[in-house]
């Protein structure tokens, strides 16, 4: 090879280098434009609940679908948090009084127990009128009555032993919902051994768990 050529030689080298690099760079970015970087706090997929309806004993009938509450063939309310609805529920359920229904919709809210919404479905403005322990509506004595224990701890240095957990119990009555302090009072003596909802600081008392057998000691 002749000095005279060298220079082109050298020349055809870095061009083809040049291109080599406008490549692999170009490459690079069409990679990572197509893929769309997660936002910090973006909502995620929405998991809205099937479609379900449900109907009171005398023939009323709502319909919930999207979130949203169908009454009379209208939307007339909208569930916040539609992705957390419980459409299989048992706990769904739908009473009626008069002109008036009561909507009972099973939330999920884990890792705590699940929460029931309940509506007051009427011809004025519909009214959230309570968030609750989600379960089944008995019928005590002629007096539909719900309600339930939340979840309590185990207190740390005391294996067998629990905090006092109150219950929270509502009775239907009209086209309401009031507290059960009765039904209370019976539920936490068998759950606790004890009431002590009516104490202030009642539910930080340990006690000995009833349900525990404490072993003898010889």
């Amino acid at each position: 090879m002749t000095l005279t050529r060298l220079p082109l030689l050298l020349t055809c080298l870095l061009l083809l280098f040049g291109c080599a690099q406008h490549a692999k760079k170009s490459s690079r970015k069409d990679t990572t434009a197509a893929v769309t970087p997660a936002t910090p706090g973006a909502p995620a997929a929405d998991t809205t609940a099937r479609p379900f309806s449900l109907k009171s004993t005398n023939g009323d009938s709502v319909r919930i679908a999207d979130g949203k509450v169908f009454w009379k063939g209208k939307p007339v309310w909208r569930i916040p948090d539609a992705g957390d609805i419980l459409a299989d529920s048992p706990y769904n359920k739908l009473i009626e009084k008069a002109d008036t229904v009561l909507l009972f919709v099973d939330m999920f809210d884990g890792p705590e127990e699940d929460k029931m919404d309940v509506v007051r479905l009427s011809p004025g403005k519909p009214t959230l009128l309570m968030k609750t322990i989600a379960s089944k509506i008995l019928d005590r004595n002629g007096r539909l009555v719900f309600g339930g224990f939340h979840l309590t701890e185990v207190p740390p240095s005391y294996p067998d032993s629990i905090y006092y957990n109150g219950s929270e119990f509502y009775a239907i009555v009209g086209d309401t919902v009031v507290r059960d302090t009765a039904v209370e009072r019976l539920e936490d003596i068998k759950e606790n051994g004890v009431y002590l909802s009516h104490i202030a600081g009642g539910k930080d008392t340990v006690l000995p768990n009833p349900r525990r057998k404490r072993r003898k000691v010889s």
